[in-house]
């Protein structure tokens, strides 16, 4: 991208120019941000897609071979309380998975920011990442906790049957909500380094007034990828529900398992689709925070008074 049609990114925008700028960003920036998220994230979403794969293998399996043909139903393999054991072994490695995307993200968003994103390497955006790591991943787990525990909350106390209908219906408003308000939670860590409690104020001040505007950019970025998945993973789905009903008049599994582990692998590759998300955002920040505080203004003086501007990335870690 040319200078002259660089991106300015601390600006306030309307909702379709932070989408629209969010692509533009995402093409400018996007090679080296899916390749750094290939070679840091990728290797812990594998982890536990392979988890997910053999929890789901040894699952079926087993159950389809000992079992007389025609005494089960198709939803006996999908109804086993290790579901839960394998959501809790496999969740750590995805939360880790999670933690370097949006890291990347914001560290390549930044240098961009800086026009110091050039001929940049694998290894420059891991000199960069790691030292915000654990920051970032303590951010994750409150934001997770946030909506997670109310949900195994409500599963307990009101059985898994009747659980799942109140969270259904109540799940979609109480989650966006909370995580509308507190969206912005790890940008501010980054940029701000404030503690904890000081950047949960702030990500509430910030999207006060604005939560309409913040909770339909996740809502548009995360039905975008949920549309790309659906469009893979749909077809895969039912590609796999016919070799089901195969292996159960059959015994066999070797279908099964094996569009199974297509699925997984189609998966892990399609977390690299909440990209769009994270840039989105991150451009929400920076929205927010110039109509808020006109930072943008504020860094300017700065710069022509000789004060620098704010800390996100240290520039000499780049050739440390």
């Amino acid at each position: 991208m040319s200078q002259t049609s660089r991106i300015e990114l601390e600006k306030s925008r309307d909702f379709s120019t932070i989408i629209n700028d969010t692509f533009a960003l995402i093409r400018s920036t996007g090679k080296i941000v899916i390749k750094s998220m290939i070679c840091l994230a990728m290797p812990f979403m594998a982890v536990g897609v392979m988890l997910n794969w053999g929890f789901f293998y040894f699952q079926s399996n087993p159950l389809a071979k000992a079992i007389p043909r025609g005494t089960r139903d198709f939803s006996s393999i999908f109804s086993d309380n290790s579901t839960s054991w394998q959501s809790l072994i496999s969740a750590p490695f995805t939360l880790v998975g999670y933690t370097f995307f949006l890291l990347i993200c914001l560290h390549v968003l930044e240098l961009y920011r800086r026009n110091e994103h050039h001929q940049l390497t694998v290894g420059q955006v891991w000199r960069l990442v790691r030292p915000d790591f654990w920051m970032m991943l303590g951010t994750y787990l409150l934001i997770f906790s946030i909506w997670l525990l109310p949900m195994i909350f409500v599963m307990a106390l009101m059985g898994q049957v009747l659980g799942a209908l109140v969270i259904s219906v109540g799940s979609f408003f109480l989650i966006y909500y909370s995580i509308s308000v507190f969206a912005l939670l790890p940008m501010i860590r980054f940029y701000e380094r404030l503690s904890i409690g000081a950047a949960m104020k702030r990500s509430g001040y910030l999207v006060k007034d604005h939560w309409w505007q913040t909770f339909g950019l996740l809502f548009v970025t995360t039905l975008i990828v949920a549309l790309v998945v659906y469009a893979v993973m749909i077809p895969l789905g039912l590609i796999t529900m016919a070799f089901s009903f195969h292996q159960i008049k059959t015994n066999t599994g070797v279908f099964f398992s094996y569009w199974g582990a297509i699925m997984q692998l189609s998966g892990l590759f399609m977390h690299l689709l909440y990209v769009i998300p994270g840039f989105t955002l991150i451009l929400q920040y920076f929205n927010l925070r110039e109509i808020k505080d006109g930072t943008s203004l504020l860094n300017k003086i700065a710069v022509m008074r000789g004060e620098g501007s704010e800390a996100g990335v240290d520039s000499n870690s780049l050739s440390s």
